[in-house]
Order: C-alpha cells, then sequence, then structure tokens
C-alpha cells in the first residue's frame, strides 16, 4: 500500500548499497585485491524536508539482491606469478600478500591456496610444480604474520586450467599463477558479483532517487544465479 506524508514534514530514508562487486575478466571475472580494499557496506541516511501543504502519496519501491556465480580471487596488478620452472615468490608480491593476510584478519575469513603451471614439462611434473608454488605462498604469508589456522589447505591444478594460451611467452607466464579461494567461517565464499534489482509497485525496474519521496524495502531473500 501507498504511505501519505504530511506538510512540512521530515524524513529519512535509509538506502543501503552493497559494493560486492567481481571485475577482471580472465577466463571468468574476478575479484581483485583493489575491490577487497572497497568491499563493504554504506549505509546512508538522508534527511528530507518537504515545504507547504499538499499531501503527496509515496510510492513504493521494493529492492533484492541476486548473487552471481562464485568466481576465484586472483591479485591484480600483474597477478602473482612466477619465472619459468621456479616456485620462488619475489619480493615485489609481499605487499600483496600483505593485503590479502590484512583482509582475512579483518573479515575473520579463510583461505585455500591452488598454484597453476604453464604446458612445459611432463603433467606429473607440473602437478609437483603448482604444489611447490602453492606452499612457497602458504609460507610466505605465514611470514608475514597470516596464522596457520587461516590457511584451509594448499593444492595443485598443474597445467589442467590455463587461463591464457601456451603457445607465447606472455601467455605461459600468465599461467604460472596463483589463485585464492576465500570463504568465511561457514564455509561460504564472499566473492560473488551482487547486482541489485529495484522495482516499483507496477514491476517496472527503476534506479530509486531518495529524494523522490520512495519508500523503499529490501527483501530478506537473495537467489543464486
Amino acid at each position: 500500500m501507498g504511505r501519505t506524508t504530511k506538510s512540512k514534514s521530515t524524513r529519512s530514508i535509509i538506502v543501503a548499497i552493497g559494493l560486492l562487486v567481481a571485475a577482471v575478466p580472465l577466463s571468468a571475472r574476478k575479484l581483485t585485491t583493489t575491490q577487497m580494499r572497497e568491499n563493504t557496506i554504506r549505509i546512508n541516511a538522508l534527511e528530507i524536508e518537504e515545504p507547504g501543504d499538499n499531501t503527496v502519496p509515496a510510492k513504493k519501491i521494493t529492492c533484492e539482491d541476486i548473487m552471481g556465480p562464485i568466481q576465484p580471487i586472483v591479485f591484480d596488478e600483474g597477478a602473482l606469478n612466477f619465472d619459468f620452472d621456479k616456485s620462488y615468490v619475489k619480493p615485489y608480491y609481499n605487499g600483496l600478500l600483505g593485503i590479502l593476510k590484512e583482509f582475512l584478519n579483518e573479515k575473520d575469513y579463510n583461505v585455500g591456496i591452488t598454484g597453476h603451471t604453464d604446458s612445459k614439462g611432463s603433467d606429473a611434473y607440473n602437478m609437483a610444480l603448482g604444489m611447490r608454488r602453492a606452499k612457497a605462498v602458504k609460507d610466505r604469508l605465514i611470514e608475514l604474520g597470516l596464522s596457520s589456522s587461516r590457511i584451509r589447505g594448499i593444492d595443485s591444478k598443474g597445467e589442467s586450467e590455463p587461463i591464457a594460451t601456451n603457445e607465447t611467452d606472455e601467455g605461459r607466464a600468465q599461467n604460472r599463477r596463483i589463485e585464492f579461494d576465500v570463504r568465511n567461517r561457514d564455509g561460504e565464499k564472499f566473492d560473488r558479483a551482487v547486482t541489485r534489482i529495484c522495482k516499483d509497485e507496477d514491476g517496472n525496474v527503476v534506479s530509486p532517487d531518495p529524494a523522490s519521496g520512495a519508500e523503499i524495502q529490501f527483501d530478506d531473500q537473495s537467489e543464486d544465479q
């Protein structure tokens, strides 16, 4: 039902804006470390004063958050890559790993670490190399102060999941990488894109403007896609 507002009244409309975003397409959309720092919910209260003697019916808008598909996490700023046939984590990546450590501690999350390789060498060799890379990143995170209890485990995919061609030096360099699986204590992955869909009373999709006087409600349930 619509809600009426009286003259010279002041009301607050609270609009919650979710900023859970996935970006940087590789084989799929990725959540970057830059966005980790921005991955929060901001709530703004807006006071609206309406002078005049006319009674104005307020429209009702309902908003729902639709969860997108789960995506792996990779670093931006060049990703965390390795030299050919190496598992050494360059000091260059300490800053990025420090960001991940602080993020895990702040959010009370844990992480799984997976190593990847290019296609040079046998399958068995590359599986072992990917595991060495994952262990090297685990050890570096612990050196930087992350509790080992926040690391669920390490794994290797070897050469089985390339994100670029293995026919060029550049492509192989991209495939020699680490990916992270970040979850909360309930085992839920946080790295999902959230799309907020708002509709008016007639079912039309709208982008609500708080200054319009709309009564904004948010559904409690969301659905996976």
